[in-house]
């Protein structure tokens, strides 16, 4: 697929002005025809389908002696281990000796009521043999790819606090959480990061498809709807692997935001767009546009905000922060939410679709 040169597309994008400033797609330009997930990688879907076909169980390419030979020569070749090293007593080919022994339970897998008291967060902790591996080899190797600028969560020398600032002084902001962000990423996209980092480490086609398929597999966890592989909250490796996927996206919001004179910056699931100006709400809203097809957006957490303003714990007054309690915060963002029929404006369908709507006519608003 060709990369779409999402400026020019956004800047030719045929709209009409209805009487209350929003912008409103002429029928069949809807921008989901056009993106539909172009920014992260899918390019070596048929190598995963090859893995996938010539695999019965998730650890057969190292129960097999001759897979096993293909996949420990790559990973040898890759994966130096950490110089901090927690777990002495495991090296290389012991550590994937014991994750065969463990077979496919390799995770400990428990669920914790979310502090907001809505729901539970399932939590998916890998066993010693298992965080040996991911800790002090893997974790390394997945260093090793281009994380963006503007990823700041969970990447070394970054705070929250340090992340705003890059943000102040502003006037008007737009902030967003994605929707279950790590089951948002499943396995596909996790062969696809390894893959394309493992290319130049053997000519071997198959040792090559094994070793990213026994990466992606140890790397992800069953999701206990969608029956896919997915990558599990409470993994060492899961926040590493999520900044470097999103570099695309990061790139096209940076590169847009610095072209209108707006900052960006993302803390892992939390997407925050500031503008030194004092701009309207549609100035921002139409950048959602980017994250069509590839992630879902939690509509209730789009927030539009002008000095003073709150975000991640910090409520951000000209150059000043201070750290409020969530209570505090929600009574901020109550009062800056974006209305469901505005959204529905800018959202794909699949992720508007669920608002519940009655039909909007932007004219009457």
């Amino acid at each position: 697929m060709a990369k779409l040169d999402i400026e020019s597309y956004l800047d030719s994008f045929d709209v009409n002005i209805k009487k209350c400033g929003i912008f409103e797609p002429k029928a069949g330009s809807h921008a989901i025809d056009w993106f539909n997930g172009p920014f992260l990688p899918r390019g070596y879907k048929q190598a995963f389908l090859d893995y996938c076909w010539s695999t019965k169980r998730p650890l057969d390419c190292i129960a097999d002696k001759d897979r096993f030979n293909g996949v420990y020569s790559i990973l040898s070749k890759c994966l130096e281990k950490n110089q901090d090293f927690l777990f002495e007593e495991y090296n290389l080919e012991n550590s994937l000796e014991s994750i065969a022994e463990l077979g496919e339970n390799l995770y400990k897998k428990w669920r914790m009521q979310k502090s907001s008291g809505n729901g539970f967060r399932k939590l998916a902790v890998p066993k010693d043999a298992l965080r040996a591996l991911l800790v002090d080899y893997v974790l390394p190797f997945i260093k090793k790819a281009q994380v963006h600028e503007c990823s700041h969560g969970g990447e070394q020398g970054w705070t929250v606090e340090k992340s705003l600032r890059t943000h102040v002084p502003f006037k008007s902001s737009l902030s967003f959480d994605l929707a279950d962000a790590y089951d948002q990423v499943t396995m596909t996209f996790v062969f696809d990061f390894f893959y394309k980092n493992l290319v130049g480490y053997s000519k071997d086609i198959k040792a090559l498809r094994d070793t990213a398929g026994f990466l992606s597999h140890i790397c992800t966890v069953r999701h206990c709807y969608s029956n896919e592989n997915v990558l599990p909250q409470g993994s060492p490796i899961s926040t590493a692997i999520f900044n470097r996927l999103m570099f695309p996206v990061d790139e096209q919001f940076h590169k847009l935001s610095k072209r209108r004179g707006m900052k960006y910056s993302r803390w892992i699931d939390d997407f925050i767009i500031s503008s030194p100006k004092d701009r309207d709400s549609e100035s921002f809203l139409s950048l959602l546009y980017i994250m069509n097809g590839d992630f879902r957006i939690k509509p209730e957490k789009v927030a539009y905000q002008k000095n003073p303003a709150y975000f991640m714990g910090y409520k951000v007054d000209g150059k000043s922060l201070e750290n409020i309690s969530k209570e505090q915060g929600k009574s901020i963002t109550q009062s800056v939410n974006i209305p469901p029929e505005i959204l529905a404006l800018y959202l794909s369908p699949r992720e508007y679709d669920n608002l519940d709507l009655e039909p909007f006519d932007p004219a009457a608003f």
